[in-house]
């Protein structure tokens, strides 16, 4: 009986928050979230952190200029509440950029070739692409995922609380700083080679080859064959010299409030 009564009242109080809502305006935040914030894209963008059973919510623009927000909330038992506060003016603006600036930032993340591994208390392991660090989660997406963008992104992603994390390995993409001392060796191969060719009078034998070359021909043809064994020996010498100095893979255990600061500094904020 008591129950059902609850249950009534409920519904009593479903249908004045609909009345009362009934000629306000729903705001669309993104074209992700629409205009109904659901229970992944508020763990996926921490809002309302603190509403236990987030079932989802709604903003509502008034007539005057404020916004109302409703949050629907449902327990295990089916039991459902809902809660409705006023904002000021501008709160839809300022949430739909701090969601934009997440969705920048999350992207920009996920566009770093750097691959983590999740080892957990309990041994399980999760590999991908470190998102986000927020207050005291990790929130990681899986590698190679079929389309990259925010909507992928809060259909795929995982959020784990630091508390049930063991550590965190950060596997470096060496071919980064691989290509850039490739390059460098190479060009500066080609430039050195250049000069080593023009000025080596005897690497063309003028009568052996059976052509008759002049003395700047013999410049020429000499610097073009300078510039192109050292630019391929330069590319050879600098893509090792890039593979040794680049960095090496990193372990973070974590067990403080300090360790996932040292891990802030491998995402965009």
């Amino acid at each position: 009986m008591k129950k059902y009564f609850l249950s009534v009242i409920v519904i009593i109080n479903t249908i004045l928050a609909h009345s009362i809502l009934a000629q306000d305006k729903l705001i669309k935040l993104s074209p992700e979230i629409k205009d109904t914030i659901d229970l992944f894209e508020r763990n996926y963008y921490n809002l309302y952190p603190n509403n236990e059973d987030f079932y989802y919510a709604m903003i509502y623009l008034n007539s005057d200029s404020t916004t109302v927000t409703k949050i629907i909330c449902r327990n295990d038992e089916g039991l459902v509440r809902d809660t409705v506060f006023n904002n000021s003016a501008d709160y839809a603006g300022n949430l739909k950029a701090y969601i934009r600036q997440i969705n920048l930032d999350r992207l920009e993340n996920y566009e770093s070739d750097d691959i983590i591994t999740v080892t957990k208390l309990n041994g399980n392991q999760l590999v991908g692409k470190l998102l986000a660090v927020q207050d005291s989660s990790i929130i990681l997406c899986p590698d190679g995922i079929s389309a990259v963008g925010t909507l992928t992104f809060i259909q795929t992603f995982t959020k784990l609380d630091a508390k049930e994390v063991e550590s965190i390995i950060i596997d470096f993409d060496v071919q980064p700083s691989v290509n850039k001392a490739a390059l460098f060796g190479a060009l500066l191969g080609c430039i050195s080679g250049a000069i080593i060719g023009i000025n080596n009078q005897v690497a063309i034998s003028y009568e052996e080859t059976g052509w008759i070359y002049s003395k700047e021909d013999a410049k020429i043809i000499n610097g073009f064959a300078g510039a192109a064994i050292g630019g391929l020996s330069g590319a050879i010498i600098g893509a090792g010299v890039g593979y040794l100095l680049s960095p090496a893979d990193e372990t973070i255990e974590i067990n403080s409030g300090a360790d996932l600061e040292r891990l802030k500094e491998y995402v965009v904020q």
